[in-house]
């Protein structure tokens, strides 16, 4: 019976933040140049002590982070958000360092461990009116079906529940399963059990949720980001 509860609410709460395809990048505060019906190509270095990544990354659910972020530009305005946390920066503030932005000591919030609580971060450089921006998914330790997913060129198998894949708008992904599973998202609707499943990666960032029972081991998660207009 838990294990039910546990799978309604992150359909019905947990995925809130990201599950309808939106991603709104608010006029900013320091140029006021970047357009919000526009998602632009994620370019942000990411480096969790050494594990480094760019655009959309995949990290595991820790209590504590070391993280830092390398832009395209000198950063004049930079932001790190959560479900449940928000740190911003703009001017001279000490964490800047040119292009490099290093926050020591991120402990995630008891319900940021418990959701599916991803980080969006965006960085702005006032002077060459320039944009980075990246997005960090973090791996749920109660969900673990593993899945096979082919992205663009590249196929890559996950095995501890989650999966990310990045692409231009309207072009095809595929995730395969050992076993057929039933799929979730308000970005795509497909009926029945399979154990492939072929989708558009929609605009923005989209989720889709992967079960073949009733227990949080038997799902599998997977996060897409699709853009439709190059770094400013």
């Amino acid at each position: 019976m838990k294990n039910l509860l546990f799978i309604i609410y992150i359909l019905l709460v947990g995925t809130g933040s990201i599950i309808g395809c939106v991603h709104q990048i608010k006029e900013n505060e320091s140029t006021g140049k970047f357009d919000s019906k526009k998602h632009y190509r994620l370019r942000m270095k990411i480096d969790n002590v050494g594990n480094i990544q760019r655009g959309l990354a995949i990290l595991k659910r820790k209590k504590f982070y070391t993280l830092e972020f390398t832009a395209l530009s000198d950063i004049d305005y930079f932001s790190f958000s959560t479900c449940a946390t928000n740190i911003t920066r703009y001017g001279s503030s000490g964490i800047f360092k040119g292009r490099e932005v290093k926050i020591k000591h991120y402990r995630p919030s008891s319900i940021e461990l418990e959701k599916f609580c991803d980080a969006q971060i965006h960085a702005t450089d006032d002077r060459q009116k320039k944009y980075t921006a990246g997005y960090i998914v973090f791996e749920n330790p109660r969900v673990t079906m593993p899945a096979t997913v082919v992205c663009g060129q590249k196929t890559k198998e996950y095995k501890n529940g989650s999966s990310i894949c990045a692409l231009p708008e309207g072009l095809y992904m595929r995730v395969k399963f050992k076993e057929a599973v039933k799929m979730k998202s308000k970005c795509d609707f497909q009926v029945g059990q399979r154990k492939e499943f072929t989708f558009k990666v929609e605009a923005g960032k989209c989720q889709y949720l992967f079960s073949k029972g009733d227990s949080p081991k038997d799902m599998h998660r997977l996060v897409t980001y699709g853009d439709n207009d190059d770094v400013l």
